[in-house]
């Protein structure tokens, strides 16, 4: 049986955003609904971590999850709809990274909405 890990030293690195929104509207078959999209990248540093899960939360809503490349680095995209973007803008982002039995988690001090503004 593996227990999670919980750091309280930042293994990962994280946060590089770029956003914007999207101006389309969902009128029409076809169209889609107004959207705000933002990268997260960093890397996951514990010997490096490759192939590991990085899951990008606000809150407990998860906004996107992908793996590390062979140095542990990773990037993901999230697109939020402009509604969920409003209910969700104060919730704090957290990063879980995931593989086999090690489980880090980081807080990264900052909300969805304070992403959003650091690009």
């Amino acid at each position: 049986m593996h227990k999670p890990i919980l750091m309280s030293v930042p293994l990962i690195v994280m946060l590089t955003a770029c956003g914007g929104s999207d101006s389309e509207t969902k009128t029409e078959v076809g169209k889609q609904a107004p959207q705000n999209t933002i990268t997260f990248s960093g890397t996951v540093y514990d010997g490096p971590m490759a192939d590991t899960t990085v899951s990008v939360y606000a809150g407990h809503n998860l906004l996107a999850s992908g793996k590390t490349d062979v140095n542990g680095k990773y990037s993901v995209n999230a697109s939020i709809s402009v509604a969920e973007f409003d209910k969700i803008k104060s919730q704090p982002i957290t990063y879980h990274a995931q593989r086999s039995d090690i489980i880090l988690y980081q807080f990264s001090g900052t909300s969805l909405a304070e992403a959003f503004k650091k690009n």
